[in-house]
């Protein structure tokens, strides 16, 4: 999921990163990921049923689930983002028949209306960069089944280190003779200390950007995929785990668990169950 697509305002190109990702997926990534699903969802495998992914992207996570036995309907704005999805099926999945994959805004009604109620939703990294955060976050419980989980992913409002983030997008992806300067300096800002620590204890400066989605807790993603989506993920919006609590918890939804970030940059993880 990108923005909202009435929106005519330039937008990172999520889909054309995913893109390229998935040009070099592995299966060490996959299970990477899987054992990252099983260990949220605190499931071994999820027969019988059924899964959505909102805002697949590279469609690793849908591919997943489908692995684990679950039906699958995977759905993503930006049409690239589907595209991409759509190669990881015809490459790992290639016979199934219970995935589906299509374009879908999170902001339009109409089209959930379609979708049914799901036992598993899966929305990481997502609303954030839809343009409108809290449209979309509460449109999200319709779509869950009775009991149903939701996996949830949002950037945590680090206050003035997020507005200066959202300066830092919004050139990005407005001003694309900008980026030769942005990159190196916001590069430095968050690999420089794993550099200078890799080099000191491993005596590789080099070794977390190579095992990037195979270190523990760990997600199969791609270093340089990762640092593009946070220089130019544009829409960005953050918000507080009080409000995305507050906002889920009037809908009826129970938090199961989350891992928050104290301060500054990053995400917020959460885990709801629905009534």
């Amino acid at each position: 999921m990108t923005a909202v697509a009435t929106s005519n305002e330039a937008r990172f190109a999520f889909g054309r990163n995913w893109k390229k990702f998935v040009g070099g997926l592995e299966e060490s990534q996959i299970a990477q990921a899987t054992s990252s699903m099983q260990e949220w969802f605190d499931v071994e495998d999820l027969k019988g049923k059924s899964f959505l992914d909102i805002g697949c992207g590279s469609g690793l996570f849908s591919l997943v689930a489908h692995r684990l036995g679950a039906s699958v309907h995977s759905f993503d704005f930006d049409a690239d983002s589907v595209a991409a999805t759509m190669a990881v099926q015809r490459t790992f999945a290639p016979t199934a028949d219970n995935w589906t994959v299509e374009q879908g805004s999170v902001l339009d009604p109409a089209y959930l209306q379609t979708l049914g109620r799901f036992d598993y939703v899966y929305c990481w990294g997502v609303l954030h960069h839809t343009g409108d955060l809290w449209h979309a976050l509460g449109a999200v419980p319709s779509l869950m089944q009775p009991g149903g989980k939701l996996m949830l992913s949002l950037y945590n409002d680090g206050g003035r280190s997020s507005r200066m983030w959202i300066r830092i997008k919004r050139a990005y992806v407005r001003h694309p003779r900008l980026r030769p300067f942005l990159i190196p300096p916001v590069f430095v800002r968050f690999w420089g200390p794993n550099v200078l620590r890799d080099g000191v204890r491993r005596h590789d400066p080099l070794w977390t950007w190579r095992n990037y989605g195979l270190r523990e807790g760990a997600r199969g993603m791609s270093a340089w995929t990762d640092f593009l989506d946070w220089i130019g993920g544009y829409p960005f919006q953050p918000s507080t785990p009080g409000d995305v609590f507050t906002l889920l918890h009037d809908q009826g939804l129970t938090l199961l668990r989350m891992h928050t970030i104290t301060t500054g940059l990053g995400c917020n993880e959460y885990l709801f169950q629905a009534p």
